[in-house]
């Protein structure tokens, strides 16, 4: 097996957060290794971040031209039925979950050309009950190479700050005076899940709370119905 030293993980991000928009697509938060000195390397990641906070305003507001609304129907993908995108479809088509949330609307559109680097949000959920507004970012079950909470949570949270918070309520009819949050939508026991429930990532849940960010969490019930519950601590 080979290690990595702390510092080669620091240098590392040192030379990611040359763009960070693009920092969370970065290989190495999907590490799962630690170094001689048992440091986790997603948690030398999320300390540096902590340290260094302010790289993360470098990400900047990216105004879609057309609408973010494209009126999606819920017809599910020819791709694999429990792709992400597939997924994302059901539980959109489901509508309307426990504690008020409801699906507005899935694969989200943030760039303006094909060249454009931002991405898309997997679902927009809305809490009238909150007055606030969720970019969920979803990850299947199962997969071959799951990727860490500390990515679902730059992913989402870089999502956040690209996203024209106006116009994107204006195009769905959403008020203004509601908050917009990003947040991890994960299955309940994959490798996301497990690192959030894990509390000696001290850093990890550090960094969490300052960009206040709180997962939720998906599983099914009896009926084969998708459950999405909010987490508690």
């Amino acid at each position: 097996m080979r290690y990595y030293t702390k510092e080669q993980i620091i240098n590392w991000c040192e030379e990611a957060s040359k763009e960070m928009k693009s920092f969370y697509n970065v290989g190495m938060l999907n590490y799962s290794g630690e170094t001689r000195k048992n440091e986790l390397y997603t948690e030398i990641i999320a300390e540096w971040l902590l340290n260094n906070i302010e790289k993360l305003s470098e990400i900047k507001l990216h105004i879609r031209e057309s609408s973010y609304n494209r009126h999606h129907k819920g017809t599910l993908g020819k791709g694999k039925e429990d792709s992400e995108k597939n997924i994302a479809i059901k539980i959109f088509n489901q509508g309307t979950f426990s504690d008020g949330l409801i699906i507005k609307d899935y694969q989200i559109p943030l760039k303006n050309r094909l060249k454009d680097k931002e991405g898309e949000i997997d679902l927009l959920a809305i809490n009238e009950q909150e007055k606030s507004v969720y970019i969920f970012e979803l990850k299947k079950k199962d997969c071959k190479r799951p990727e860490s909470m500390l990515r679902c949570v730059l992913e989402g949270y870089t999502y956040l700050r690209t996203v024209c918070k106006e116009k994107l309520f204006c195009d769905f009819n959403i008020p203004q005076s509601y908050e917009l949050k990003a947040a991890p939508l994960v299955f309940e026991g994959e490798k996301q899940y497990d690192e959030y429930m894990d509390k000696d990532r001290i850093y990890l849940h550090k960094l969490m709370k300052k960009l206040n960010i709180i997962p939720f969490f998906l599983s099914k019930n009896k009926k084969a119905e998708f459950v999405i519950t909010k987490a508690t601590n």
